[in-house]
C-alpha cells in the first residue's frame, strides 16, 4: 500500500470516529433553546483568527471582539460545553467592565449574565443561576419577563421569582460626590442626575460612571452586600487643554503698531536718498585758461 493510500484511509477513520462520537451523545439541550442563527454562527472567529484590534490605544478590547467572545460562549452552550462557555463569559464580563463608557456595553452585559444563568442551571448551580438572573434584573429593571422565543418556561418562571424578590427588598442609599461637582452620574447605563446626590442600590453589582465637560469619564464598580455604603467621592481628571482663540493675548501684533511703519518709512526714504546721491554722475571739470593782464 502506498503512502498516499495509507494517509487517505487514516483520514477516513478519524472522520468516522468523530461522527460516531457526536452521534452517541443523544442529550437534549437543557433549560432553553437558544436561537440557532446560522448567519451568526458563521461570523464566529476561527481559532487561528486574530482578535479584532481595539480602535483606541489603551481603551481595552474593542466591543466587536467582546461580542465575538459572547457568540463563542453561545456556541459552546449549544454544544453542551457549559464550563467552557462560563470561562468565555467571565472573560467577556471582565473586558466589558473596562469599557463602561462604550456604546452597547450594558446590552452586552445583559446578554452575558443571562447566558451565565443558563449555564449555571445546566450545571445544577441554582444559587449561582439566581445571582446571574438578579444581575440581569438590575441591568434591565423595566423588563417584566424574558422572551418566550429564547427561554424555556422554567427559566422564565425563575426570572420572575427573582424579579419579584428584588422588588420587595429595600435598597440602601449611597451618597455620591465629585470634584468638580455637578458631574452627570450614570447608574447601570441610565442617567441618575447630577452630583452631589444619593442613589439607592439593591444587593448586587452596580456600574457608576461620572461625566463632566472637560474631564475624563470616571467609572466605578460597586458590589452592594446589604451593609451601609456611606459616601463615594470621585475626583475627575481634566482633559488636556485645547487652544481657544478667545484665550489668545489681546496685545496688538508688531505690524499693527504705528511706530513700526514709521521706522520702516524712514529707512526706505534714507536708503533711496543715499542711492540717488551715491550713484549720480559728478559734473565734468572745465578747463579755464587764464590770460595775462595787459
Amino acid at each position: 500500500m502506498t503512502r498516499t493510500s495509507s494517509a487517505a484511509l487514516l483520514s477516513l477513520a478519524v472522520v468516522a470516529g468523530g461522527c460516531a462520537g457526536a452521534g452517541g451523545t443523544g442529550q437534549p439541550e437543557p433549560y432553553a433553546e437558544l436561537p440557532h442563527n446560522d448567519t451568526a454562527g458563521s461570523e464566529l472567529p476561527q481559532e487561528d483568527k486574530p482578535a479584532v484590534e481595539s480602535d483606541a490605544t489603551n481603551a481595552g478590547p474593542s466591543m466587536a471582539s467582546i461580542e465575538q467572545r459572547i457568540l463563542r460562549a453561545r456556541r459552546l452552550y449549544r454544544d453542551l460545553a457549559f464550563r467552557a462557555s462560563l470561562d468565555e463569559l467571565s472573560r467577556a464580563q471582565e473586558e466589558l467592565e473596562v469599557r463602561l463608557d462604550a456604546e452597547n456595553t450594558y446590552q452586552a452585559l445583559d446578554g452575558a449574565v443571562l447566558l451565565r444563568a443558563l449555564n449555571e442551571l445546566a450545571l445544577g448551580n441554582q444559587q449561582a443561576a439566581r445571582d446571574a438572573l438578579r444581575q440581569a434584573v438590575i441591568l434591565r429593571p423595566e423588563r417584566t419577563s424574558l422572551d418566550p422565543a429564547e427561554f424555556a418556561p422554567d427559566v422564565r418562571a425563575e426570572y420572575e421569582l427573582v424579579r419579584n424578590d428584588l422588588r420587595r427588598e429595600a435598597p440602601l442609599p449611597l451618597a455620591t460626590e465629585s470634584e468638580p461637582s455637578g458631574a452627570e452620574l450614570e447608574l447601570d447605563g441610565r442617567s441618575a442626575g447630577l452630583t452631589p446626590m444619593s442613589v439607592r442600590l439593591h444587593d448586587g453589582r452596580h456600574y457608576l460612571v461620572f461625566r463632566s465637560p472637560g474631564h475624563f469619564a470616571a467609572p466605578r464598580i460597586i458590589d452592594a452586600d446589604g451593609e451601609p455604603m456611606g459616601v463615594l467621592r470621585v475626583e475627575l481628571d481634566p482633559l488636556d487643554p485645547v487652544f481657544d482663540p478667545a484665550d489668545a493675548p489681546t496685545t496688538k501684533p508688531l505690524v499693527r503698531k504705528w511706530w513700526f511703519w514709521t521706522v520702516i518709512g524712514v529707512a526706505v526714504v534714507g536708503t533711496s536718498l543715499g542711492l540717488y546721491f551715491g550713484l549720480r554722475n559728478p559734473p565734468e571739470p572745465q578747463l579755464v585758461i587764464a590770460r595775462p593782464a595787459q
